[in-house]
């Protein structure tokens, strides 16, 4: 099973490939992405090392209209944010850790949501896992970020 993660920003406030990384390594983290990845552009599976692993995830740009049109619930708490950037990951716990670092990178504020692929957001909050994950990305992002599991 698939599992995703969204991040809402506004559409101008998406690093740069090299901001991001910086970001992330500021923070402590030990994952690089590939130096190939382009933000707005990348899309599909993007290999990383995390610290001597290699690991990845699946990433996608696109317009958080988009994804509202899955999750109409959701639209107060994304409005003003545009954009929304996914990261998804299968059952491999380094691609999950990827895919969990990656948005923590203090540029990338926006709210979280974690779902199963396939599942409702309601589905996936009776299993507990969106809020867990959600509580723990709260420590990591900068104060201007909202938090939310819709």
């Amino acid at each position: 099973m698939s599992m995703e993660q969204y991040a809402f920003l506004p559409r101008e406030k998406v690093p740069a490939a090299a901001d991001w990384q910086a970001s992330m390594t500021d923070l402590g983290f030990d994952l690089q992405l590939d130096p190939e990845l382009t933000p707005y552009a990348s899309s599909g599976f993007v290999p990383c090392k995390l610290g001597d692993s290699d690991a990845g995830f699946e990433i996608y740009f696109g317009s958080a209209e988009e994804l509202l049109t899955e999750y109409p619930h959701c639209r107060e708490q994304v409005a003003p944010r545009d954009y929304a950037i996914s990261f998804r990951w299968s059952g491999d716990m380094a691609e999950c850790a990827s895919a969990l670092i990656a948005p923590t990178a203090e540029t990338v504020v926006g709210i979280l949501e974690i779902a199963p692929r396939g599942a409702t957001t309601q589905e996936g909050r009776h299993r507990g896992l969106p809020r867990h994950v959600a509580v723990r990305h709260h420590a990591l992002l900068t104060d201007s970020a909202h938090i939310g599991v819709c």
